[in-house]
């Protein structure tokens, strides 16, 4: 991450490197690298037409397409997995691994809406359905014990809040 934002030296005079007073020019070769590989990934990550493939036992063969159809709808729809990978892809080429997690969310917020008489407060809500976030690495937790994330009896998240979040 540090070449990433790489920057140039003030002046050409501070500069020893390569020689004595020799030119610092910084060219984000890994800036642009990486920011050319994030648009292949996500464009092959999220550049099909179905993105989820399912396959049940035999007996249930006549809902494979269906079921396949209503996941890849609360993926890409519901949980908005498009700006997930987005927002992730990055973080996760530059530390070359990287952690999403599922749950699910209900979030309303409180509007007030005028009738033309006098105005009354409403709730409505705002994400209601699944929802995909990532984790970043350093705040993904996970018992010293345990070697495999899948196998592992719990794993979680850091999280912080200022006083002023906490109610």
């Amino acid at each position: 991450e540090k070449l990433y934002w790489a920057d140039p030296k003030s002046s050409a005079q501070d500069a020893t490197m390569p020689l004595q007073q020799g030119a610092q020019i910084i060219i984000p070769v890994i800036a642009i690298a990486v920011e050319m590989l994030q648009a292949k990934m996500i464009q092959k990550l999220l550049g099909l037409d179905q993105f989820v493939s399912v396959q049940l036992p035999d007996k249930w063969d006549a809902i494979d397409t269906n079921l396949e159809k209503v996941v890849d709808h609360e993926l890409l729809k519901t949980a908005d997995m498009k700006s997930s990978c987005e927002q992730a892809g990055l973080d996760f080429l530059k530390y070359g691994t990287g952690i999403f997690k599922n749950g699910y969310v209900e979030y309303e917020k409180k509007a007030i809406v005028y009738d033309g008489k006098e105005e009354k407060e409403v709730i409505v809500t705002a994400q209601k359905g699944i929802c995909v976030d990532a984790v970043q690495l350093v705040n993904f937790l996970m018992p010293f014990s345990a070697t495999d994330p899948n196998k592992s009896d719990w794993c979680g998240e850091f999280k912080t809040s200022t006083p002023y979040e906490v109610k």
